[in-house]
């Protein structure tokens, strides 16, 4: 089921949202993508803009699956989240049901973190029974320091990202957190690793 595999690592991508929007302007994803600049990029079209000119925006994680490991990179926005941008408000999507249709289950053993917007760390936590837990109980998430910093001091609840501290994202003391600072990436022969 993997979509992509890489000597014996696979990866697959479980999309959370996948939709087409219109580009250009203050407060747009990109402000200089106007449709009818998108409209002149053609390669662009089918797989990244529409004929019309919107850019076609996926949130998804990636499963890795080397040998030893179940990782997964981002875990997009996540449901019942209370969020200003009324697109990511308290979403409800099937991601769990789709990520399980992959073959995995929630015992992964690592989250990465790319970095810490609300359409990346979403899925960290989940609303079960009314109280706030951890997605992945099992998982070390591995977060940049200096990411974890700049948040960890943040005083805006609608930007916040879903961390055990967080006020709507609170998981408890089983949360395991490993700081990597960007050199926690290697050079390895013919490409690059990070050390886990």
């Amino acid at each position: 089921m993997a979509d992509w595999q890489i000597g014996d690592v696979a990866i697959t991508r479980v999309v959370e949202v996948e939709v087409a929007l219109p580009g250009g302007g203050a407060g747009s994803m990109v402000e200089k993508a106007y449709p009818d600049a998108v409209k002149e990029i053609g390669w662009l079209r089918p797989h990244f803009a529409t004929d019309e000119g919107h850019i076609r925006v996926a949130i998804q994680a990636l499963l890795i699956e080397p040998p030893k490991h179940r990782i997964v990179v981002d875990t997009c926005v996540g449901n019942d989240k209370e969020r200003g941008n009324p697109f990511f408000n308290k979403l409800q999507t099937q991601f769990l049901k789709d990520f399980e249709k992959t073959g995995w289950t929630r015992s992964v053993d690592i989250v990465l973190c790319t970095y810490l917007h609300v359409d990346h760390v979403g899925w960290n936590t989940m609303l079960e029974g009314g109280k706030w837990v951890p997605t992945f109980p099992k998982a070390r998430y591995l977060i940049g320091k200096r990411e974890w910093e700049h948040w960890e001091n943040e005083n805006d609840p609608d930007n916040a990202p879903c961390l055990p501290r967080r006020n709507g994202g609170r998981a408890g003391p089983r949360h395991r957190h490993a700081f990597r600072d960007a050199g926690h990436v290697k050079r390895d022969g013919e490409g690059y690793r990070l050390e886990v």
